[in-house]
């Protein structure tokens, strides 16, 4: 009997949709199921499957997102890295000293923590990370001009210069956690989408073209499905058929 068998039978015993009866003290077998099949692969003496290793392979260098989320993260890591590697030339162009000078990037990064913090949270709490992204590419083009439009060479600008390097600082640092943000959930996004509609066709769940766009549809259905099958340990969790829909 295979590994999907055996759970599926133990589903069956744990809950029967019949009468209604939850035994959870079975739900252990189910979890030793998992973790048996864990180690088989990670600690035990089964080989590792190399054929299906090379197809994953295969199938990621193949995959057009892929190359897609590393030309964004790419081009959005440019001013991040360009940013800690010239602010102490920066800051060096207002007088101060070679010493002087990597003391005077500490404040320029405290506030670009800080208004990354605040950014990134008001972001992910209320779902506009696009939002978030216009802010830092504003306030980083607002500092650069200023940069740019502000004499070196005149001691009276120095403070003002000053201002405008830590906003450049503060734009560039809030930009890339909301790049990787949204990189990361239409990555996750498009994979829940596979596995939910291979879940619908397993149980036989036929959906027409408008329904088939509409991912949150999908997601629901999907979860309606799963809502009496049995919560695995949370260390497990990860290996459980349905973990994503575990609360």
């Amino acid at each position: 009997m295979s590994l999907e068998e055996k759970r599926e039978k133990i589903n069956n015993e744990v809950y029967d949709t019949e009468i209604g009866n939850y035994d959870k003290s079975l739900e252990r077998k189910i979890e030793r199921i998992i973790a048996v099949d864990r180690l088989k692969s990670e600690g035990g003496s089964g080989e590792v499957d190399r054929s299906a290793a090379r197809s994953q392979i295969k199938r990621a260098l193949t995959d057009i997102r892929v190359y897609i989320y590393f030309g964004i993260l790419g081009f959005g890591s440019i001013p991040s890295f360009a940013l800690s590697f010239f602010l102490p030339v920066l800051v060096k162009q207002l007088g101060y000293s070679d010493v002087q000078a990597q003391l005077m990037t500490v404040p320029p990064f405290i506030f670009a923590t800080i208004c990354m913090t605040i950014i990134s949270w008001l972001s992910d709490k209320y779902k506009f990370r696009a939002w978030g992204i216009v802010a830092g590419d504003i306030m980083s083009i607002v500092g650069f001009a200023g940069i740019v439009a502000t004499s070196a060479l005149d001691k009276n600008l120095y403070n003002l210069r000053y201002f405008f390097t830590t906003l450049l600082a503060c734009g560039v640092c809030t930009v890339l956690p909301c790049v990787l943000a949204i990189v990361l959930k239409l990555h996750l996004d498009h994979i829940n989408k596979k596995r939910d509609l291979d879940l619908l066709s397993r149980h036989n769940v036929s959906l027409n073209d408008s329904e088939l766009r509409n991912s949150k549809k999908i997601r629901e259905m999907a979860m309606k499905l799963v809502e009496h099958e049995p919560k695995c340990d949370e260390v497990l969790c990860d290996y459980h058929p349905n973990w994503r829909y575990i609360t």
